[in-house]
């Protein structure tokens, strides 16, 4: 059962819950899918070895709280959220009132140019960002996530429904890579 933890993303209590946590943002990893992330650099997090920020990780740090704002006016107030359920975790960049939808905001690095607003005009999400977004409708019980691709002004929003076999692939390689590093 999920239950809402009273955490301010960023804060130190929330890097020490992460650690104890199979967090969504490090299932991409874990899975092998993450274009930016090893498994070994989850091992080190869960360590306390913190991960070095980015231009890129700022930036998208910085325009969350905008994409947030300008999506708020599509489907109306969202807020960001921490869940767990058991030794799962998630962060929410965006959780609407009735806790019926997520989004997942995203703002890269070259606007409208990048690879991911192409896919995101298609209708499409990665592998790395779906799997991210399947773990967080897993802990929350959420049905509905929308990936909201931002460039600083306008953004696109693709939707992804809860898919009950990819929370299973994922509960897999997460018991298994913890096996195979902390047991």
């Amino acid at each position: 059962m999920a239950v809402e933890v009273d955490l301010v993303q960023g804060s130190q209590e929330w890097l020490d819950f992460r650690r104890t946590k199979r967090m969504a943002s490090e299932t991409p990893a874990v899975m092998g899918l993450s274009p930016w992330q090893k498994p070994k650099d989850v091992v080190k997090a869960k360590r306390g070895e913190n991960a070095k920020s980015n231009y890129a990780m700022r930036r998208g740090q910085e325009l969350e709280p905008l994409a947030r704002d300008v999506y708020q006016g599509i489907v109306g107030i969202l807020r960001p959220a921490v869940f767990v359920a058991d030794d799962y975790g998630c962060s929410l960049d965006g959780l609407d009132l009735f806790n019926e939808l997520i989004v997942e905001i995203k703002c890269p690095m070259k606007g409208k140019q990048s690879e991911l607003w192409k896919q995101a005009e298609n209708g499409e999400i990665p592998a790395h960002y779906a799997v991210q977004m399947q773990h967080q409708m897993m802990v929350t019980g959420i049905e509905d996530a929308h990936l909201w691709v931002f460039d600083g002004e306008v953004g696109i929003a693709v939707p992804l429904k809860a898919d009950k076999q990819v929370f299973q692939d994922i509960r897999s390689e997460w018991d298994k890579f913890w096996s195979e590093n902390f047991e």
